[in-house]
């Protein structure tokens, strides 16, 4: 990217809760214009709502700024040309998070960190203790709709979830996967004998 303006969430999106990582995928044209921006898969937003309208805002006010942005387009035998790309675009704390991530890691001291990501759950160091299957949707099955849906959570000090974010998946498998990873409960993770948040991914994989 050459240039763009900064990404703000609306009031009323920051009070929604919405956040996380938004993926998307455009072409970048030779002029290093964004065009055909599609949404696949995000944000996240808090367990127990269902704040639809606003999503539908973000994401379309996610896809105005990358279409707004200049980007430097893709070469082939030193001329440019059209090129598709997949991108995640953060928002909210995500971003700020991002930002500041140099900062943090430089100015890590002895105390237990905000927040650590563990990666794909449940696994060896960090277990479930009740993590529902998901349901198999009628529109789904019926078109055979099937593979992995991936849902980056955030997981509180006492194993509650309490956001979660779609990263991917089939559209018709998106809504139930992540319902499943909201009704999740894990162990307590801790750092130097304190409990803390975390966040990672829970893998769903549907099979026709």
């Amino acid at each position: 990217m050459l240039s763009g303006s900064e990404f703000v969430l609306s009031d009323e999106a920051r009070a929604a809760g919405i956040e996380g990582v938004v993926n998307v995928n455009f072409t970048v044209d030779k002029n290093g214009t964004a065009k055909n921006v599609n949404i696949f898969a995000g944000p996240a937003w808090p367990c127990g709502s269902s704040p639809k309208s606003e999503i539908g805002r973000v994401r379309e006010e996610v896809k105005k700024n990358i279409a707004a942005a200049q980007f430097f387009p893709a070469m082939k035998d030193g001329k440019p040309v059209d090129a598709d790309l997949q991108a995640q675009f953060a928002i909210g704390d995500a971003y700020r998070k991002g930002i500041k991530q140099k900062e943090a890691e430089a100015a890590a001291n002895s105390s237990a960190p905000e927040l650590i990501d563990v990666g794909l759950i449940p696994s060896k160091t960090v277990k479930a203790v009740n993590l529902p299957k998901p349901d198999y949707p009628a529109a789904a099955r019926s078109s055979r709709a099937s593979g992995a849906v991936p849902v980056q959570v955030l997981i509180d000090e006492y194993g509650k979830v309490i956001l979660a974010g779609v990263l991917s998946g089939h559209p018709l498998l998106q809504d139930s996967a992540r319902n499943s990873a909201c009704k999740g409960k894990f162990e307590t993770v801790l750092f130097r004998g304190n409990p803390i948040k975390f966040s990672g991914v829970i893998m769903y994989n549907f099979v026709p």
